[in-house]
């Protein structure tokens, strides 16, 4: 394991999250963001193929096991994006991509657990800032009242970041039993399947789902979620999961960046100072971890 690459790696996991967070946000209004969803793990499968039988051509199966635990993994990461898009679509952009970002407060010690780590004092003082900036980015604070934000958005976030964090740490050991290529493809053919499962359940048939068709947000939010996942396998495989994972759940960084100056979200002072938090919490796991 070297700890190099968890940093890089989620360092670009974060760029490409952030930037695919921003776009996801603006398909997910102009098509529908269970069409959105789907569109973008549809064109992300095309791509993998492509590169897959052009330039890797591993055709092993994989054992048993790891294939039974991979399907289950990749329904809560399909549900999670099915959840997370329909919260962007809803908005604000930059407090859902900010609660769905806190993942790490539960991946990461769950995956210290399943290693035999222990969390330092450190550690947990990173989870407790996490933790904190989550609470303040999601309550509206207005002279002596204090209540929850009641649109949905935010408690769509919070059911898809849960579904990330158990998901994200159990994932480690099966990227790195197959290997960061097989299980990145495999991983979008998956994700195809299952939400045509989940969304056909909902009563929403392939049809309605491409109809929109591959337009350029769908497109360049796909190709954006392309390297971010890419990136993101790559770290579990080479690097540190304890490292990788809060680095990448930084993407907000980027997202509230670009929610800023092109949607003109205005958020309360208690939500920026949420979001410097939890930008804070993930910076001291990465420091920590």
């Amino acid at each position: 394991m070297f700890p190099i690459i968890g940093i890089l790696t989620g360092v670009v996991s974060a760029a490409g999250w952030g930037v695919g967070d921003f776009l996801a946000g603006k398909s997910s209004q102009k098509s529908g963001p269970y069409q959105a969803a789907f569109l973008s793990v549809l064109f992300g499968l095309a791509v993998t193929a492509v590169v897959y039988l052009v330039f890797v051509r591993d055709f092993g199966i994989p054992s048993p096991d790891i294939f039974i635990r991979l399907t289950i993994l990749v329904l809560g990461l399909s549900a999670a994006q099915i959840l997370f898009f329909k919260a962007l679509a809803i908005g604000p952009v930059g407090i859902v991509a900010t609660i769905g970002s806190a993942y790490s407060l539960i991946t990461v010690p769950l995956a210290l657990g399943l290693l035999g780590e222990h969390l330092t004092i450190g550690q947990l003082a990173a989870v407790a800032t996490i933790i904190l900036g989550v609470i303040l980015t999601s309550i509206q604070i207005g002279g002596k009242s204090v209540k929850l934000i009641s649109k949905r958005g935010v408690i769509l976030a919070l059911g898809a970041m849960t579904i990330w964090g158990v998901s994200f740490a159990f994932l480690d050991p099966v990227v790195e039993a197959l290997g960061w290529v097989k299980a990145f493809s495999l991983e979008y053919v998956l994700m195809v399947i299952w939400e045509l499962i989940i969304l056909g359940v909902m009563g929403i048939g392939f049809r309605k789902l491409v109809a929109p068709g591959f337009n350029r947000l769908v497109v360049a939010n796909s190709i954006a979620f392309l390297f971010g996942n890419a990136a993101f396998n790559i770290g579990l495989e080479k690097g540190l999961v304890s490292i990788v994972t809060p680095i990448s759940s930084a993407y907000p960084v980027i997202t509230v960046l670009l929610a800023w100056l092109f949607l003109k979200e205005h958020l309360k002072k208690n939500q920026i100072l949420g979001i410097a938090l939890v930008i804070l919490g993930v910076i001291l796991l990465a420091v920590y971890g």
